[in-house]
C-alpha cells in the first residue's frame, strides 16, 4: 500500500509471522498478523520495482482508498504546522483556518445539565428534551448577556467564553444568573411535564468557571469543523461543572479574585455591613496532577 504524504511515499508493510504451536490446538491454523512500525518511507517518484503498486487512476493520480486517507490524515495532523498569534476576540471556525492557532487570555464558563442521563432513560424523550433544550437556551441567552461567546455544545452542556475588560466578573454574574433562572424552572419541570414528575427526577445542574491563557485551533474538516480551546482553563472549567457537592457553582481562586465586589459579596440593605460571601465554599481538588484551590456558591441572582 502506498501513500502519498507531503511529496513522500509512505510505504505501510503488513509481515506475517509464524506462530508458536498452541498445545492446546490441533497443529498451526492460519497466522498471526501485525503492523510494522515504523512504517518505510520511499521517494515520491513511482518506481515500478516496488511490488504492489496501486498504478494511477487515468489522470496521473494516485487512487485512494478509506484506509489510505485516513493514514494520510493521521501523518498530516501530526506534523501540522501551525502560525501561532495573540487575539483579542473569539475567533470562529471562519476566521481562523486549519494552519493557524491563536493564543487568547480568556475566562471559561461550563455549564453542564446534572443526572442528564437519568432524565433521558427515565423521562418521556420529548420531555427529556424539553428540558434539556430549556436549559440550554437559557444558558446561551444567559452567557451572551454578558458579553461572552458560546463555541461548544456537548449535549447537555454549553461552553463560553469571556474575553476584555471584567471578564472574571461578566462570567460569575452569568454563573450566578444561570443558577437562579434553573431554581425558578426547576418549580415548574414537575407541573408542566408530568413524565418527569412521575420519574422523581429533579432539574439540578453544575457550572465551573476558570481564567487564562488558552490555545485554539481549528478542527474537523469542511464544513464540518469546529474551535477546540486547549489549556487550564477550558479543562478545569470543565471539570468543575461536574462537581456535585451541594453547591451548582465553582471557580477557581484565579477566576474568583478578579471578580467585582458585587459579585463576590451581598450589602445587606441599607447599611454599610455586613457583607456576606457568596462564594464561601473554600475546597482543594486534583486536576491532571495539579491541585487547585476552588470556590463554591450556592447563590442567585435575577434579572430585574
Amino acid at each position: 500500500m502506498f501513500d502519498q504524504v507531503g511529496g513522500l511515499i509512505v510505504r505501510c508493510c503488513f509481515f506475517q509471522t509464524a506462530r508458536s504451536p498452541d498445545p492446546k490446538s490441533d497443529g498451526e491454523k492460519g497466522s498471526r498478523w501485525s503492523a510494522a512500525a515504523p512504517a518505510s518511507v520511499v521517494p515520491s517518484t513511482y518506481s515500478p520495482e516496488w511490488p504492489g503498486s496501486p498504478g494511477t487512476d487515468g489522470r496521473g493520480e494516485w487512487p485512494m482508498g478509506m484506509d489510505d486517507e485516513l493514514l494520510i490524515t493521521i501523518v498530516g495532523q501530526l506534523g501540522q504546522k501551525y502560525t501561532v498569534r495573540t487575539g483579542r476576540a473569539v475567533p470562529t471556525d471562519e476566521t481562523i483556518t486549519s494552519s493557524q492557532a491563536m493564543e487568547l487570555d480568556a475566562t471559561y464558563l461550563y455549564a453542564d445539565l446534572a443526572d442528564s442521563s437519568g432524565l433521558a432513560q427515565k423521562v418521556d424523550p420529548l420531555d427529556a428534551a424539553r428540558v434539556m433544550r430549556a436549559y440550554v437556551n437559557i444558558a446561551v441567552k444567559i452567557i451572551r448577556r454578558g458579553d461572552g461567546h458560546i463555541r461548544s455544545f456537548d449535549g447537555d452542556r454549553v461552553m463560553g467564553i469571556f474575553v476584555g475588560d471584567n471578564k472574571e466578573t461578566r462570567a460569575g454574574r452569568a454563573a450566578l444568573a444561570l443558577n437562579h433562572y434553573v431554581n425558578v424552572m426547576s418549580a415548574w419541570v414537575p407541573d408542566k411535564l408530568p413524565s418527569v414528575k412521575a420519574a422523581g427526577w429533579q432539574l439540578k445542574h453544575g457550572v465551573g468557571i476558570d481564567t487564562g491563557k488558552a490555545l485554539i485551533i481549528r478542527a474537523g474538516i469542511r464544513n464540518n469543523a469546529d474551535i477546540v480551546s486547549i489549556g487550564r482553563a477550558p479543562n478545569v472549567a470543565a471539570k468543575l461543572s461536574d462537581i456535585r457537592d451541594g453547591h451548582a457553582l465553582h471557580a477557581t481562586e484565579e477566576a474568583y479574585t478578579p471578580m467585582n465586589w458585587d459579585v463576590s459579596y451581598l450589602e445587606a440593605l441599607g447599611s454599610n455591613g455586613p457583607y456576606t460571601e457568596m462564594w464561601p465554599h473554600r475546597e482543594t481538588i486534583t486536576v491532571g496532577g495539579r491541585k487547585i484551590n476552588v470556590r463554591g456558591s450556592s447563590w442567585r441572582w435575577g434579572y430585574s
